[in-house]
């Protein structure tokens, strides 16, 4: 007799770490997921210090491209002393926009209750970082008469250097200030290994993520190559662009790739997919 109760068997899993108010568990519900982290950053928020105490003042605008570079951003302000209102000198950050992919940064920005001076404005977004550049580019200087300032653009040890090469091939200045470095999670060998056979699909958040997880799930048996066995291969998904197309250099399979980087991107992404092999 059929268990009413038992639990659904997982089809998904979601290599990232849960967030406040997360919407993946609810928006892909139908699938079940359990959420894995593969990540363990640790923040370096002082070597942002001193450039936000210096104001916005030299920059043309701000480049955040994850989550973690957002929470380096907070935990940097945390540290700087503003001076009285009528002795400051350095331009307040409001005055400058930040440009990010999807809304995980802005998010962070606004949990955060930055005073305006330490806040940049919110900006454009895109579906990938790589999809910032041409926002970037797009837009005339903020001071007309003394050109472009350079942009401040904070990475990872691992960011990849598609979106600084696209503006350095357009004349333009991108200054790196790394805030985090990425190691896998500790626990991350285990619960890759206790993983169920059954498994469909695999969620994948970013590139570097994405090399520690999949030679993981190689090791424990699972199917990730699109020429390899195919009797438990395993369906990959990609948040976006900048992830699918490291998976793509790097010979793993790709299954589906979300056109927004939010969980209703990856579940219609996932869906679309699903619906493709009924299809097939």
């Amino acid at each position: 007799m059929e268990d009413r109760d038992a639990p659904a068997p997982t089809r998904l899993v979601l290599f990232r770490t849960p967030a406040n108010g997360d919407s993946y568990p609810t928006t892909l519900a139908r699938y079940a997921p359990i959420s894995v982290p593969a990540l363990a950053d640790r923040l370096l928020p002082s070597a942002l210090e001193p450039v936000l105490a210096a104001g916005a003042g030299g920059w043309e605008a701000v480049v955040i491209t994850s989550r973690r570079a957002a929470e380096a951003w907070v935990a940097a302000a945390a540290s700087v002393t503003l001076p009285a209102e009528a002795e400051a000198e350095a331009e307040a950050w409001s005055s400058v926009q930040v440009y990010s992919p999807g809304p995980a940064v802005g998010s962070v920005l606004d949990a955060s209750g930055l005073p305006p001076a330490l806040r940049p404005s919110p900006g454009p977004t895109a579906i990938s970082a790589a999809s910032l550049a041409p926002l970037l580019l797009s837009v005339p200087p903020r001071d007309g008469a003394a050109g472009y300032r350079p942009y401040l653009l904070l990475t990872g040890d691992k960011t990849l250097p598609t979106l600084g090469d696209a503006l350095a091939a357009a004349g333009r200045q991108a200054i790196k200030v790394q805030v985090y470095a990425t190691a896998p999670a500790p626990s991350l060998a285990d619960d890759v290994g206790r993983l169920e056979a059954s498994l469909r699909w695999a969620a994948l958040f970013s590139p570097s993520s994405a090399s520690y997880v999949l030679p993981l799930l190689e090791a424990a048996g699972f199917g990730v190559r699109p020429d390899g066995a195919q009797d438990r291969r395993l369906r990959i998904a990609a948040i976006g662009e900048t992830t699918a197309a490291w998976l793509r250099d790097a010979g793993y399979a790709l299954d589906a790739v979300a056109a927004t980087p939010n969980a209703e991107g990856l579940l219609a992404a996932i869906d679309a997919a699903e619906a493709g092999e009924r299809r097939s």
